[in-house]
């Protein structure tokens, strides 16, 4: 649950420092901190509907933490890969909850803005895909 702490220490911090108007160019032209009140799902689609994503996410937490007792992966690969996702899908509901919005601050550019979380769910995701891409079941 590293990533779930790391993530809402991120926002907090995002929230505190950041102005709304404004970027804060770390790297020129690559990365940029934009802070961002997202009151949709992935890249704001779906605005306005916070009580949906909160059961879809209770729903998938739920989902993954009885596939991790019922079927008790041995692979640390699949434990890590699943735990991202769950802890990523933490980081937005807490947002959600409290603040009926997700603060994203991530700016590359050429994507919408994201947070940790974002990042923890994509990544977990990927390693699943990758994991079942190139090995056998």
């Amino acid at each position: 649950m590293a990533f779930l702490a790391f993530d809402q220490i991120s926002k907090l911090l995002a929230r505190s420092n950041l102005d709304p108007e404004k970027s804060l160019s770390v790297i020129k032209g690559f990365l940029s901190l934009t802070l961002v009140k997202n009151k949709g799902a992935a890249f704001g689609l779906l605005p306005g509907n916070i009580n949906l994503f909160q059961i879809l996410a209770v729903f998938l937490i739920v989902f993954i933490l009885f596939y991790m007792l019922i079927y008790r992966p041995s692979s640390a690969f699949i434990k890590i890969a699943l735990g991202l996702i769950v802890a990523g899908s933490l980081g937005n509901f807490v947002d959600r909850a409290f603040f009926k919005q997700v603060t994203d601050f991530i700016d590359l550019h050429v994507w919408p803005v994201f947070n940790i979380a974002d990042s923890s769910i994509v990544t977990g995701i990927t390693l699943l895909a990758v994991k079942n891409l190139f090995t056998k079941s």
